[in-house]
């Protein structure tokens, strides 16, 4: 969840800086959007801002889960495998609604042979 909120945190500040900015390949020179085209007009870009945008949603995620998301992901999953004992699980129902999300309740080290239909 980390690497979500601030590679949306980056995205911004980058939205920023560009509106702040105006660089001269995404608007003219009042400040207006330049259109999307292959043609070198005065008011036509091959990459305007919505392009940018696009892009620049990528690539701050990527910036982002390539400094903070291996750390992330290897603390999450060490605290799961810690916590979960080695065993049989089944989904408690009546928690799982109450609570909204799926609760489960330990029963042993070995699964049943046999009755497995009452678990």
């Amino acid at each position: 969840m980390r690497v979500i909120l601030l590679s949306c945190l980056l995205y911004l500040i980058g939205i920023v800086v560009v509106l702040y900015l105006k660089p001269n390949t995404m608007f003219d020179s009042k400040g207006i959007w330049k259109e999307f085209s292959f043609n070198s007009d005065e008011n036509h870009t091959w990459f305007p801002f919505w392009l940018f945008c696009i892009l620049w949603s990528f690539i701050s995620f990527f910036i982002i889960n390539f400094f903070f998301g291996k750390s992330i992901l290897n603390n999450t999953v060490a605290e799961v495998t810690e916590v979960a004992k080695p065993g049989y699980y089944v989904l408690d129902k009546n928690n799982s609604v109450k609570k909204g999300f799926p609760r489960y309740v330990y029963l042993g080290s070995n699964m049943p042979s046999d009755n497995r239909d009452e678990y």
